[in-house]
């Protein structure tokens, strides 16, 4: 039997295991997570989890044991890694052999380096996260707090609708001009930003924080709101609240790497079958592949669909590698979707590949209601967002389909 290492008990890793256990008879996988928890599903951690507390259990993911050739060991980090060797080290476990290595280890969210007190700031990539959050809140009917969201991309403006829906005071911090402005553009981050103001979320934008400590009684000029946080801004400002909420982006985990053989400036580079070399194979957030769907550049994509796609894919990989085989190239449709509030927003493509604003047009319907943007690179259409249009999502996905295969 040869025994396939996948670090990283994330969804990503789950499908990794799954596909490499259905390609393979001969093979074993040890699958190894830093969380204590099983795996489990991500993004209802920012909507739906936070807004009802859900337990664990209603997020957890589906693991096939195939003939007992699964191992799971949980709340165990993979410290270091020999490439030569083909060993990883497991926190103070020892050693583990592998034919093949997977890297699934996904991201981790940033944090601002400025002076600042941790004991008020909070982030939301775990379920423990989720449930830190979730208590110091309070449950339902507990006095409104008053949370700054440092952050307008997808995740931060996820958060501040569903805090806004469980009745706290939201303010959004960023030093954009727009929310979520480098996957939709400036025209659409205002639209969503007016949607979001009219449930009621405040938005401060083009600045960003230098400090987060506990109020003091000789506060500075400028402040906003009441709590014992304050959030002290580029300008010179204050705003005054009970917590902030840090969505500040992402890094890739890639620390317990070699890095005297791959390539780790941004995740690890992967060629178009998710391989690094030596045996090492990536899949999902942390990966930096070329999707030839699209061109030969290697792009890391943090999209809860491709965490699904490369997983699935990245067995017929290993299995061709082990067997001196072939396989053909992952290719994908890059696909995401995000609801905040009632707004249901999906994206096929890439729109952050969209040459200039000027790339950036309404294809159908108004802005201020149900609408399609394009986004293209030249003349090529390489990504859509969809703002409801939920029956139409078939469609726009064939039409950028289409764009892509012409080159």
């Amino acid at each position: 039997m040869k025994q396939i290492v996948v670090v990283g008990a994330s969804l990503s890793g789950v499908r990794a295991a799954d596909s490499i256990l259905k390609h393979n008879n001969e093979t074993e996988v040890v699958l190894i997570g830093d969380e204590v928890h099983l795996p489990y599903n991500r993004p209802p951690l920012s909507k739906e989890a936070l807004a009802s507390a859900s337990d664990l259990d209603s997020l957890k993911l589906r693991i096939a044991n195939k003939d007992g050739r699964l191992k799971v060991s949980l709340g165990s980090a993979v410290t270091s890694h020999d490439g030569r060797g083909r060993t990883v080290t497991i926190d103070d476990e020892g050693t583990l052999p592998y034919d093949c290595l997977v890297v699934a280890s996904g991201i981790s969210p940033r944090k601002l380096e400025i002076p600042r007190d941790d004991s008020a700031i909070f982030q939301l990539r775990t379920y423990d996260d989720m449930v830190r959050l979730s208590q110091r809140l309070g449950g339902s009917g507990s006095k409104q707090k008053r949370v700054v969201v440092v952050g307008a991309g997808f995740i931060g403006c996820e958060i501040a609708a569903t805090l806004t829906l469980l009745s706290h005071d939201i303010t959004v911090v960023a030093p954009e001009e727009a929310p979520m402005v480098r996957p939709l553009g400036a025209v659409l981050g205002n639209e969503i930003r007016r949607r979001h103001e009219e449930r009621g979320v405040k938005f401060v934008m083009g600045q960003f924080p230098t400090a987060i400590a506990k109020r003091t009684n000789n506060s500075n000029v400028g402040k906003s709101g009441q709590g014992n946080i304050e959030v002290i801004l580029s300008d010179g400002s204050v705003i005054e609240c009970d917590l902030v909420v840090e969505a500040v982006g992402s890094y890739p985990n890639t620390s317990f790497l070699d890095q005297t053989l791959f390539d780790l400036k941004d995740g690890i580079l992967v060629d178009e079958r998710l391989h690094a070399g030596s045996g090492v194979f990536a899949v999902g957030d942390v990966a930096r592949y070329p999707n030839l769907m699209v061109d030969t550049v290697p792009r890391r994509i943090e999209h809860w669909g491709l965490a699904v796609d490369s997983g699935r894919y990245v067995g017929k990989s290993v299995n061709a590698y082990l067997n001196d085989g072939e396989v053909e190239p992952f290719t994908t449709l890059p696909a995401f979707w995000s609801d905040q509030f009632d707004i249901r927003m999906q994206s096929f493509g890439l729109p952050g590949l969209a040459s200039s604003p000027d790339s950036i047009s309404l294809l159908e319907r108004e802005l201020k209601g149900d609408c399609a943007f394009g986004y293209h690179r030249e003349d090529q259409l390489v990504g859509v967002v969809l703002i409801g249009m939920n029956p139409e999502h078939r469609r726009f996905k064939e039409l950028v389909e289409s764009s892509l295969s012409k080159g």
